[in-house]
């Protein structure tokens, strides 16, 4: 039972930074949605959000991952404009939040290595 508890509150910090993500570098970009926005922004926003997310609760590093996918997902519900390509932008959201992923790695690994 306690490992469910440590999973769903990895979806749920997850959740939040991905959904905080998408809005904070919609709202620099000025754009509607943060793919749109100049240079590799978002990308490393995703990094730097899968780095911290794994220092706040390192307790379930890959359902933090899939938290960051669903808050997006939300924020993309919530603030972009639905139309006939929704569906590649739910595809997007799942290649950029490997950018996380990489970073959850990352620190993942540096924090075993300096033990």
């Amino acid at each position: 039972m306690k490992k469910n508890s440590e999973r769903g509150t990895g979806v749920v910090i997850g959740m939040v930074l991905g959904f905080l993500v998408w809005v904070l570098v919609s709202y620099v970009a000025d754009g509607n949605e943060p793919w749109d926005s100049s240079g590799d922004a978002y990308f490393m926003a995703l990094f730097f959000c899968g780095l911290t997310g794994h220092f706040i609760y390192p307790k379930s590093n890959y359902f933090m991952a899939l938290g960051i996918f669903f808050g997006q997902n939300i924020a993309l519900l919530v603030f972009s404009r639905l139309g006939p390509l929704f569906p590649i932008g739910i595809l997007f959201l799942f290649f950029y939040t490997m950018a996380a992923v990489i970073g959850i790695w990352i620190a993942k690994s540096f924090k075993e290595a300096y033990k």
